[in-house]
């Protein structure tokens, strides 16, 4: 009987070197465990380099064992295509206070759908449009709280804190949807939200920091209208004209120069209304396009064989395989790596 090792996301086949004996043994699981998901492997994202060293690694480890390879190949190396979709492309993002640009790079920002479909080609774009803090963006009468009270934000944009005040228990509040439903009943054409400086931060390292352009893959191409529907995370139910963003607070914190967000935060908890903070005259434009782009890129699956020895069962096959690859990692502050040890390091290993 064979047994054929795969294992699923390049290199060349060296010299054969003399086998090692095979065996789960604690140190060596433990050595590859702590290897691939090493900060050195940036997570095993997908396209990413990463993902070759976790490839190239694994091959070594099938050539010291004295795997085969299969088939006609003589390589460990079998590489397949996958179809990457993308839904936003052209985005850009600025915010100019008193006539001066804050900067923002593309990995402190990112753009919302504005609903949960796929609509390639449909742009969204605002152009210096008044920027109005407007804190937590929340309107509910039966907690006796109005953040919009005193504050015109017809045809601007809102600056909306995430989350809630402790205050109000209705988590409905504290959504997306609610926070943009409110803004355009009051008259607003836009809405960045930041997250608020008392978000847990083991939230923040498992991925709320990571403004990366969402995407999704699939093996074959697909019907967009019919595949791409709830495929993407940041959406908000939002009439079509409405343009909302997700932004960094380290951009907002620029905002508030005689407030730090941690003191915003207290004293809106407290009750004060955001009119007591507001910012200088700041105006925002964004812009971004669905895309219709698909990207074709090859990835790396590792094969090795090792050879049965029953005269019979050796014409059989057994496969056992695991996944190497992970979520990559982000540009950011913490810990921006999806380090993987247990999806699917540890299966790997």
């Amino acid at each position: 009987m064979h047994f054929i090792l795969l294992l699923g996301a390049c290199t060349s086949s060296s010299p054969e070197q003399p086998p090692t004996p095979l065996g789960v043994l604690e140190q060596n699981m433990t050595k590859h465990v702590e290897l691939l998901s090493s900060d050195a492997l940036q997570g095993r994202g997908t396209f990413e380099p990463g993902l070759d060293k976790a490839a190239e690694y694994i091959v070594s480890e099938f050539q010291s064992y004295g795997l085969q390879t299969c088939g006609e190949s003589d390589s460990f190396i079998a590489s397949y295509p996958l179809y990457q979709y993308t839904w936003e492309t052209e985005s850009s993002l600025s915010i100019v206070k008193e006539g001066e640009a804050i900067p923002i790079s593309t990995s402190q920002w990112r753009p919302y759908k504005f609903e949960d479909k796929f609509h390639p080609g449909h742009s969204t774009k605002l152009v210096d449009v008044p920027l109005t803090f407007v804190g937590y963006g929340i309107d509910a009468p039966e907690h006796e709280w109005n953040d919009y009270a005193g504050l015109d934000v017809d045809g601007k944009v809102v600056l909306v804190m995430r989350r809630k005040p402790e205050s109000i228990e209705d988590s409905k509040h504290a959504t997306y949807n609610v926070k943009a439903a409110v803004a355009e009943k009051n008259g607003a054409i836009g809405m960045l939200v930041f997250t608020d400086p008392s978000f847990p931060e083991d939230r923040i390292k498992r991925g709320d920091g990571d403004f990366r352009p969402e995407f999704v893959l699939f093996q074959e191409p697909v019907d967009e209208e019919d595949e791409m529907k709830n495929r993407f995370r940041r959406v908000i139910d939002s009439s079509k004209e409405f343009g909302s963003a997700h932004v960094s607070p380290n951009v907002v914190a620029a905002l508030f120069p005689e407030h730090s967000l941690e003191e915003i935060q207290e004293k809106l908890d407290s009750g004060v209304s955001p009119s007591q903070f507001q910012i200088a005259e700041s105006t925002v434009s964004m812009g971004w396009t669905e895309s219709e782009k698909i990207d074709v890129q090859q990835v790396p699956n590792v094969v090795g064989m090792i050879e049965g020895t029953d005269p019979k069962l050796k014409e059989e096959l057994v496969i056992v395989g695991a996944h190497f690859d992970h979520l990559g990692a982000f540009e950011g502050q913490g810990d921006v790596v999806f380090n993987g040890a247990d999806d699917n390091a540890s299966g790997t290993s």
